[in-house]
């Protein structure tokens, strides 16, 4: 009786043993429920499983079902990777273009609070109608974390990436424009936010073919020219870029992209530090980036030293006009007080420059030195007036205070536009024919 009850515990034990190894060697059910990539491998399976006729396989990258068709790098890297890797699981061919396969799988994506969700399609590639669709709801707490975290490289990779949609199949030899914005698109305000989407969205189209990014000394070349405008409120920043020809100025591409502020890193304003006395000095750009002057048969090449436009203190300023025409030219520089140095005319000069010309003032051997100070932070104007003729000086304001090279006016901006259009003789309003805004910022370590 006692052997009996012995070898019976001895087999329960025995059971006991082998349950701990198979639960140490096989994952618990709820594992695969927390694990998102086998999820997603088993919905890939049951799309794909048992298809006739399904040869080969294209596997487009997940796109937002949304109409504003956002970009998050997760989709684009994770779940792509997994999708393509489930199916080659399954034993099917992938390819890199649909034009070779016999289906392809289609992936659209919706992004909430509560998670993410997934629609499938698996179509023929000769049109017909969809073989199979599924629809998988991945809990958020299923995810990784940070899984929907976006950062303004992420922004201006979408804009780029709807660029490249919108204008699939053409080459363009490209100037980058301004990029500005601030409570309203024509705001005109720029800022290390606006500056840093510039660089982004530059570097961005560089890695496409299709884009041949020009310098200003080679926008001569150019065929099109593309600008920035952004609106930022308290919950939201639409961030909008546009490609217009060089020529006619007709617009070949207009996208967009929304976010929220909390992409925009701590230390980067979205405003300049200037932004109260800045405001009143913004000419309002047009979409294209081009002034709307008057006189339209005036035009004038603006540029400076840095491509990007950003300046630090210590960094020299030069400044770059070629007209198109033999005119006068008066030149100010709007500083972040507020305050405007009047840069050309200049001693004798009477501010007459030559058509197709180029012309540096502030470079080597030129009679005026510009550098930036330590004492100037936030948004700063360069502002070219053209005409024909030769403005009367004396209708201009004439409070100046001695600089240390320059005379600078202690008006405000709008009394010297008010003193250029009664020197020129006009009854309205007289706008910049040119203008560049250049940021200056500190200087981090």
């Amino acid at each position: 009786m006692r052997d009996r009850y012995t070898k019976a515990i001895q087999r329960l034990a025995i059971r006991g043993l082998l349950l701990l190894a198979l639960c140490l060697v096989l994952p618990h059910p709820l594992a695969f429920a927390g694990d998102w990539k086998n999820t997603l491998r088993g919905a890939v399976s049951e799309i794909v499983g048992g298809v006739d006729g399904l040869e080969t396989l294209y596997v487009r990258a997940p796109r937002d079902s949304a109409s504003d068709k956002r970009y998050y790098p997760f989709m684009d890297e994770s779940v792509h990777r997994v999708l393509v890797n489930s199916v080659q699981h399954e034993g099917i061919p992938i390819v890199d273009s649909p034009l070779d396969a016999s289906h392809y799988l289609e992936t659209e994506f919706d992004v909430s609070a509560e998670g993410l969700s997934l629609f499938f399609t698996l179509k023929p590639s000769d049109g017909t109608k969809a073989r199979t669709s599924k629809i998988l709801e991945l809990d958020d707490g299923l995810l990784p974390k940070d899984w929907s975290k976006r950062t303004l490289r992420d922004i201006a990779h979408e804009l780029v990436g709807k660029l490249e949609g919108a204008l699939f199949g053409q080459q363009y030899r490209l100037i980058v424009g301004e990029f500005s914005g601030g409570q309203a698109e024509t705001s005109g305000l720029v800022s290390e936010f606006s500056q840093l989407v510039r660089d982004d969205v530059r570097e961005e189209l560089g890695k496409l073919d299709m884009f041949e990014i020009l310098s200003q000394e080679s926008s001569d070349s150019a065929d099109s020219k593309l600008v920035g405008r952004f609106r930022a409120s308290g919950t939201e920043i639409i961030f909008r870029v546009m490609i217009f020809r060089h020529d006619d100025k007709r617009e070949l591409a207009n996208v967009s992209s929304r976010f929220s502020p909390r992409i925009v890193p701590d230390s980067v304003q979205i405003f300049p530090e200037n932004k109260v006395i800045a405001e009143p000095t913004v000419d309002k750009p047009s979409n294209t980036g081009v002034l709307e002057v008057e006189e339209t048969s005036i035009e004038v090449l603006l540029g400076v030293n840095h491509e990007n436009r950003v300046y630090q203190a210590g960094d020299p300023l030069v400044i770059y006009l070629r007209p198109n025409k033999d005119l006068y030219a008066r030149v100010y520089y709007v500083q972040s007080d507020g305050s405007i140095c009047q840069i050309l005319p200049y001693g004798s000069s009477t501010g007459f420059l030559r058509g197709d010309r180029t012309y540096a003032i502030g470079d080597v051997g030129d009679d005026i030195e510009m550098t930036i100070t330590d004492s100037t932070l936030g948004q700063e104007t360069i502002k070219v007036f053209a005409s024909l003729g030769q403005i009367d000086d004396g209708h201009l304001p004439h409070e100046f205070r001695a600089g240390q090279q320059l005379n600078c006016d202690v008006s405000d901006y709008g009394d010297l536009k008010e003193g250029i259009t009664r020197g020129l003789g006009l009854k309205y309003t007289v706008r910049p024919v040119a203008e560049v805004k250049i940021l200056i910022t500190k200087r981090r370590d």
